[in-house]
């Protein structure tokens, strides 16, 4: 742009789009999320979710969470057993 600013536009607002648009915003960058779905379906599927997990063992963190640590080959295991190992296979 000729003004010498840079715009961001993020398409989606499932978490990846969301996790971009806030980044940029925390950097004071000037951002818009696109997303077409309907509100009642907006997140994509965050929505299906139950919760957010990370590996835990490996890392000092400062707070408390109320939940088991979690290895890293455990996150694994889930990610394979969740997508019928379609992340295993080359393309």
């Amino acid at each position: 742009m000729r003004d010498g600013k840079s715009y961001n536009t993020v398409v989606g607002c499932g978490i990846a789009g969301l996790c971009a648009g806030l980044r940029a915003a925390e950097r004071d960058l000037s951002v818009a999320v696109l997303e077409k779905a309907p509100k009642e379906n907006r997140g994509g599927y965050t929505q299906f979710t139950e919760s957010f997990r990370i590996p835990t063992t490996d890392i000092d963190l400062d707070v408390e969470f109320n939940i088991e640590d979690y290895a890293a080959l455990d996150f694994y295991r889930d990610i394979m057993n969740v997508t019928n190992y379609l992340g295993y296979r080359s393309h």
